[in-house]
């Protein structure tokens, strides 16, 4: 079998190698994450947990990533690619799922309602002027026939022969 000793000096070299290094694999494991895709604090908290990073470690680690790039920055860019794969969402159904999704990256509640309310509102916002500037162009533009309301009510009051008069 193996010898206490023998498992001493092999974990003993696997320190020197820098093979277990906790705050040194949580903090590559974390930026990489981060680099790969957008990812919220709390989901790599867990992943590293899951990993069996100590509490400590994990928290020192995550501050370090989220120094170079803030969470905010983060969750804009999950953002923009649902946006890009699936369109803004139109519905309430279609933000509430935009929202569920970005809490199941682990980004926080605060955050998410946030930046999902802001987007709902600019979205309403763009409607409204949008329905706006179609109503006015449609009330600009003339009827079918060259006729415009006034005209039409006009015609349908003239008799044929009392038109025909006011045409010469």
């Amino acid at each position: 079998g193996v010898t206490d000793k023998l498992v001493d000096e092999v974990i003993a070299r696997l320190k020197e190698y820098g093979y277990l290094d906790d705050e040194r694999y949580a903090l590559s494991y974390a930026s990489l994450k981060v680099k790969q895709r957008p990812i919220g604090r709390r989901r790599l908290q867990q992943d590293l947990k899951m990993k069996k990073v100590t509490n400590q470690v994990a928290d020192e680690a995550l501050d370090l990533v989220y120094a170079e790039t803030s969470e905010e920055e983060l969750i804009d860019r999950a953002i923009e690619k649902r946006i890009r794969l699936r369109g803004r969402p139109k519905t309430r159904a279609e933000a509430k799922s935009l929202f569920d999704h970005l809490l199941r990256q682990g980004f926080a509640f605060e955050l998410v309602s946030d930046k999902v309310r802001r987007l709902s509102r600019t979205d309403r916002a763009a409607r409204r002027g949008a329905a706006a500037r179609s109503s006015r162009v449609r009330a600009r533009q003339p009827r079918p026939g060259g006729a415009n309301r006034r005209t039409a009510k006009l015609r349908s009051c003239i008799s044929a022969p009392s038109a025909k008069r006011l045409a010469r």
